[in-house]
């Protein structure tokens, strides 16, 4: 009996391993295939605060495409979005999009007004009411910012509070 108990427990930790490294090996193998869907600007839809349906893959900047993904709890994402609105004219005629999952359009517009978002021209504010962020970009952790150069290539990310002296190293 204890030989049958003690070969059911080996067996046991054997399959526990086995499965703990298959979800690993999965887990790795998308996070590589998002991050290799995202070397071009995506084909995702967002919604704009009036509801419309926006895809990524309209866009069609002048010089390139900023994505902040923020959170409108994370104190790191105020800041970076101040960041953003407070050097808006150091970007190059990039379109910035500002892509949250909140799911309350009237919430997002009241934060983004405390935050003067929307005194700036190249922003947009889109929400990502169907959690394809996440599902899309391999980094969705807020606050989270993909720099796309004009030819919709993806030439810079950072996860992350960062000063704008950096994005902007990023952008020229």
């Amino acid at each position: 009996m204890k030989k049958i108990v003690k070969y059911g427990i080996i067996v046991f930790f054997f399959l526990l391993i086995g499965f703990m490294l298959a979800r690993t090996f999965k887990e790795f193998k998308l996070k590589k295939e998002r991050q290799t869907n995202i070397e071009v600007l995506p084909d995702v839809i967002f919604y704009s605060l009036d509801g419309t349906e926006v895809n990524l893959r309209d866009y069609n900047s002048e010089n390139g495409t900023i994505i902040l993904f923020f959170n409108m709890v994370c104190g790191s994402c105020q800041y970076q979005i101040k960041e953003i609105t407070q050097n808006s004219n150091k970007t190059n005629n990039y379109q910035i999009l500002l892509i949250t999952s909140s799911s309350s359009a009237k919430e997002v517009e009241n934060y983004c007004m405390e935050l003067n978002v929307f005194s700036v021209d190249n922003i947009e504010v889109l929400m990502d009411k169907d959690f394809k962020f996440e599902k899309t970009f391999p980094n969705s952790v807020a606050p989270v910012i993909y720099i796309y150069d004009r030819f919709r290539k993806l030439k810079w990310t950072h996860m992350g509070e960062i000063k704008f002296s950096a994005i902007q190293t990023a952008l020229n």
